[in-house]
């Protein structure tokens, strides 16, 4: 048995020299890769999951007035904005998870706060144009993220998926560690996609970002 502790101290070095970090997924690869993208309130908290009675579905097909989500935890170097309350409005990118859905990304980037009319991406995940900044929350403190129109940012994120898909190869980086990076493919006429462009920076941003991984 002491013979197995320095195999075992050094994996455990090994893994906490790596822990927290992850490839944080853009908003262009939420709005086509989630199963159902929502809008809503929290109205319920309990244990490792939180419900949320749903405002608008975005995106997927789903009936219900609330949907059961898993809560996102924090862990070293990726935190929440705050600790889930009730009566939070949240943007939500997910994936099924068995008998509830998951927020999508490993730091919880498929997690957005509304506040009026107003969606904030904070930096656990990207933002659109990447203007990140300290912006007063209502309940409590700050939080960092860029701030944007929630009408513009909704329909954007809804007509993505007319125009691009999103697959994914896996990479193997310098360091040695396999990442998966994103391929949009493209399967709208460009008619429709120009129109789609024209209709905001935030439409035509994402435009753009998927389009420098086309496949």
């Amino acid at each position: 048995m002491k013979q197995r502790w320095p195999i075992l101290l050094i994996a455990l070095l090994i893994a906490s020299s790596s822990f927290g970090q992850y490839r944080k997924m853009q908003v262009f690869e939420l709005a086509a890769g989630a199963d159902l993208i929502v809008k809503g309130k929290i109205s319920l908290i309990k244990g490792g999951y939180f419900t949320l009675d749903i405002k608008e579905v975005l995106a997927g097909d789903y009936k219900g007035s609330e949907v059961k989500i898993k809560r996102f935890k924090n862990y070293k170097g990726v935190k929440r904005w705050a600790k889930y309350q009730e009566d939070e409005d949240l943007f939500l990118f997910l994936r099924k998870g068995g008998t509830s859905f998951e927020i999508m990304g490993l730091g919880g980037e498929g997690e957005k706060l509304i506040m009026a009319n107003e969606v904030f991406l904070d930096s656990r995940g990207e933002g659109v144009k990447n203007r990140f900044g300290y912006q007063p929350m209502l309940l409590q403190g700050n939080i960092y993220a860029e701030k944007l129109d929630l009408p513009d940012f909704e329909d954007a994120v809804r007509g993505f998926r007319a125009c691009f898909s999103v697959s994914y190869k896996e990479v193997i980086t310098k360091d040695g560690e396999a990442w998966k990076e994103p391929l949009t493919q493209k399967i709208c006429e460009d008619k429709e996609l120009d129109t789609y462009r024209a209709k905001s920076w935030i439409h035509d941003t994402m435009a753009q970002h998927a389009e420098k991984v086309l496949e």
